[in-house]
């Protein structure tokens, strides 16, 4: 029986119990993503209350099983779940996700409250950590932090109450007109005379048009607009408007329960009146600065999360599977498959981990290997997939379109996140651009041209993949949510890939 779980809180970087819970409980209310010997297959334990004389292995253990997986903070993963709304989290593409980044070991001393290694998504938890490169691969926890500083770290990044509380009593000050309420707030100002209007087409408009467009302004902005006209100054401002402060992007948009309540996600009624929320938000920012703090912090470290979330969960519901697509060969985590072909390949990769043993920190695991062979006629273009995350971009995918509606995917395809470049020439390889964790940039090359390149370059390691003739298999290894490995060849004597059949849509007959 072994054990292997992360002790601190793969979302926020914070620990999971130990002396910090006797002042914040929330630490110690945990989820847990959890997987056994088929680690494509994960379950997520909820409500674990760990307290600080208990051991991890006491609430995890059972059947003489092993055990690995990463814990979560319940308020994190509540913040992780708003954020990913509509969308529900996958936890096999979350497993998957937590399984493709190292564990980095902070320098501990004079630690005030970490006391084990955390998971190296690539940045430092919002400043909890500092890196001694840009890819974070060692941490050291940040010293001489202000009280201040320290609170934003231990608070929860969901309200204990407070901020409900002063809602309920705004709502109860409340005067029981609400138009008049909402035209003479402080917050968005007005004018009252009777000067002519500034821009006479407003006029013409309707109250709904008007709305719609302060809606898409910055608060500043709507401020301004509605002192310099008239029209906008007498728009009845309804709860649309104010649920768009609490948008993605927008000035509170790290507090989205005003629109989760209009979507039912959560049912706290306190949310109900988006108005009373932005004017309790704004002039009770300063004495609730904790929470929105930390909330913040949380909200900036989940957004790529839950993009990545979205998107990969896209790709699935596409594909029937979370896992990568093209032809299945083996690895170290999938030895059952088709053995490795004899063919040469000219490739480049990043720093491969391939041992399922020792402990993993640094580089990138190649948990699935994927190939494709090409047909004989000229590739009209390739559709590189992206995803942006904490800083960098990771290549993800590509898929090779063909005249006549024809369409080879290799790799994770992100609709909506996908640059198509076109060729209408034979394909001779790629460049590639690589770092210790993966492909974070490709250029396409024909004959003796390249494309332009998509993803990012700059500090990568530049590695030209041309085939000696035309470019007939494409090869790469993945982990669970970019490329790590690419390879191409033109050695068709042994080729031992199949090429599957495929559909217009790329989708697999």
């Amino acid at each position: 029986m072994a054990l292997d779980i992360t002790l601190v809180c793969s979302i926020c970087g914070m620990p999971t119990g130990g002396s910090l819970a006797d002042h914040n409980p929330w630490v110690r209310d945990l989820r847990a993503v959890l997987y056994g010997d088929d680690w494509l297959q994960a379950t997520i334990s909820e409500n674990l209350v760990l307290n600080a004389s208990e051991q991890i292995h006491e609430f995890l253990l059972s059947g003489g099983h092993y055990i690995s997986g990463s814990l979560i903070h319940n308020k994190c993963y509540e913040v992780l779940e708003f954020a990913c709304h509509p969308t529900p989290i996958n936890v096999q593409i979350l497993n998957l996700f937590l399984q493709s980044f190292g564990l980095a070991i902070p320098n501990l001393v004079d630690s005030i409250f970490i006391t084990s290694s955390v998971l190296n998504w690539g940045h430092g938890y919002a400043g909890l950590y500092q890196g001694s490169d840009t890819q974070f691969r060692r941490l050291k926890v940040s010293h001489n932090l202000s009280p201040t500083q320290i609170r934003t770290f231990v608070d929860s990044p969901c309200s204990d109450g407070e901020f409900e509380s002063r809602i309920i009593r705004l709502s109860a000050e409340e005067p029981t007109n609400p138009r008049k309420s909402e035209n003479t707030n402080k917050y968005i100002h007005t004018i009252s005379d009777s000067r002519e209007e500034s821009c006479p087409v407003l006029e013409t408009l309707p109250e709904e048009l008007l709305e719609m467009i302060l809606s898409l302004l910055p608060t500043e902005d709507v401020v301004h607009a509605r002192i310099a006209s008239r029209a906008l100054a007498l728009c009845h401002l309804s709860q649309n408007f104010w649920r768009s402060r609490f948008a993605v992007g927008a000035e509170f948009g790290y507090i989205p329960e005003p629109w989760l309540y209009k979507e039912k996600l959560i049912q706290d009624r306190r949310y109900a009146d988006a108005q009373v929320v932005y004017r309790v938000a704004k002039s009770d920012r300063r004495s609730l600065s904790f929470f929105f703090n930390s909330r913040r912090r949380v909200w900036d470290l989940v957004q790529p999360l839950a993009n990545a979330l979205t998107s990969f969960s896209r790709h699935a519901e596409t594909w029937g599977s979370v896992e990568p697509r093209g032809h299945r060969m083996a690895s170290l985590w999938q030895p059952r498959l088709e053995k490795e072909d004899k063919m040469t390949w000219v490739y480049a990769h990043g720093d491969l981990h391939e041992s399922r043993e020792e402990p993993f920190h640094e580089g990138c695991r190649p948990l699935f290997k994927r190939s494709i062979s090409l047909p004989s006629q000229p590739v009209a273009a390739i559709g590189v997939s992206m995803l942006p995350f904490h800083g960098t971009t990771y290549i993800t995918g590509l898929r090779f379109f063909f005249d006549g509606g024809r369409v080879i995917p290799l790799g994770y395809i992100l609709y909506g996140r996908e640059i198509k470049l076109d060729i209408q020439e034979r394909l001779h390889g790629f460049t590639a651009y690589t770092g210790d964790r993966g492909v974070h940039g490709l250029s396409v090359l024909t004959n003796d041209l390249a494309s332009d390149v998509v993803g990012d370059i700059v500090g990568f390691t530049q590695t030209c993949l041309k085939s000696k003739k035309v470019t007939r298999a494409v090869k790469a290894c993945f982990d669970g949510m970019k490329m790590v490995w690419l390879g191409v060849t033109d050695d068709v004597a042994t080729m031992q890939v199949v090429a599957s059949s495929v559909g217009t849509d790329g989708k697999v007959d």
